[in-house]
């Protein structure tokens, strides 16, 4: 069998795809092949992938990949492919601070100074820093780079041969649809391998309840909600309001990956 993991960034698709890999004998994996992580805009690319008839490819969802005809074209090739994703008021925060990797290109981790020093204060007070204001890459503009045209792939291929998956529902092992439409039970008792463990922060979601504030709510709402609807998220902005935030999921986690040879 051959089948195709893909999502963007910090959605669930490295333990999505390690999870698939371990629940099947004789498949050879490809873990983010070739260039841009996955070379979906490479047909050719991936015509030599599944020439092995049991493989298990990942692929980055980089939001303006191809048309939806070369798409096509491309998943067809794969028996199944699923595509996670999760709710956008989380992928922003994952996102921001997992950017900060060392071995990320200067672009994505410019700033670090900056943003380390801004999540330290608004650790110590959640309420007073609004999340939007720790840096650039934390603004409602990144968010839309990548989920109108996801919103666009889920409209096309939304019932067709493509499992839309939340990556809520593979945390919460919601996943009796998911397995049927594959065809085997998935092996849910794994990690990543540990040349990956980096990826792993949270392993959950609904992390936007404490690290966002009032003034968060009214920067993301008005560009976020239509998301959230179309991908059948609640609309639902209701708060925490925590004292101070773990930062062994913030400032910990972006130092450790910035300045840790190890990881």
């Amino acid at each position: 069998m051959k089948i195709l993991v893909i999502g963007s960034w910090k959605s669930g698709t490295s333990i999505l795809y390690t999870s698939v890999l371990k629940s099947l004998t004789k498949h050879i994996g490809h873990f983010e092949p070739g260039p841009n992580h996955g070379a979906l805009n490479s047909l050719e690319f991936h015509q030599n992938l599944t020439k092995n008839v049991n493989c298990v490819v990942k692929s980055l969802f980089w939001g303006n990949t191809d048309s939806h005809e070369n798409l096509g074209e491309l998943f067809s090739l794969y028996d199944k492919v699923v595509f996670i994703y999760r709710d956008p008021r989380d992928w922003i925060i994952s996102t921001f601070f997992y950017s900060f990797y060392r071995n990320h290109p200067p672009e994505w981790k410019s700033g670090f100074d900056m943003a380390y020093n801004n999540t330290k204060q608004k650790e110590r007070n959640p309420n007073a820093h609004p999340f939007h204001k720790l840096h650039s890459k934390c603004e409602v503009e990144n968010i839309s780079k990548i989920y109108n045209p996801l919103i666009s792939l889920f409209k096309v291929f939304g019932g067709r041969n493509v499992y839309f998956l939340k990556y809520e529902d593979f945390v919460d092992k919601d996943i009796a649809s998911l397995e049927n439409y594959l065809g085997f039970t998935l092996n849910q008792n794994i990690s990543v391998d540990s040349s990956i463990r980096r990826v792993e922060r949270t392993k959950s979601y609904n992390n936007w309840k404490q690290w966002y504030n009032n003034d968060d709510v009214n920067h993301y709402k008005p560009v976020i909600e239509k998301y959230l609807m179309e991908l059948g998220y609640s609309n639902d902005w209701e708060l925490e309001t925590p004292t101070e935030l773990d930062s062994t999921y913030g400032s910990k986690y972006m130092y450790n990956l910035h300045n840790n040879k190890n990881i």
